[in-house]
């Protein structure tokens, strides 16, 4: 499964003074540390927001080092008490913002397609 490779690829010690860390790989590494650490049926939709962030990183970055990031963040000695919940707060916040602005897009399709589906003929009756 994609987030034990990613979490196996990230146990290997990097030098975080050396990592430039970007807010998405932040959020990517926050979304799959819990989803490590939640129910399965929570865990895909964890998967899919740490995807979210994995998309931006890589439209920004495409040659990016991934692996160097996550594992200079879940071995630096203040991420699990400092960082990770101050990381879930901004990242759980952009997902929300995110998620509203796909469910207007959703409602607006929606209209959309009521307005243009041919109207109904009545059932003739007998």
């Amino acid at each position: 499964m994609i987030l034990l490779s990613m979490l196996a690829a990230a146990a290997v010690p990097v030098e975080a003074s050396k990592v430039v860390i970007s807010d998405d790989m932040r959020c990517v590494t926050m979304f799959l540390v819990a989803a490590g650490s939640s129910k399965a049926e929570e865990q895909a939709g964890m998967v899919a927001d740490a995807l979210y962030f994995m998309g931006k990183s890589d439209g920004r970055s495409p040659d990016a080092e991934l692996a160097p990031q996550t594992s200079a963040l879940i071995t630096s000695p203040d991420y699990f008490s400092k960082q990770l919940p101050a990381d879930a707060e901004r990242c759980t916040k952009e997902v929300e913002t995110m998620s509203q602005r796909l469910d207007s897009v959703g409602k607006a399709l929606d209209a959309l397609s009521k307005a243009a589906a041919p109207a109904a003929k009545p059932e003739p009756s007998k």
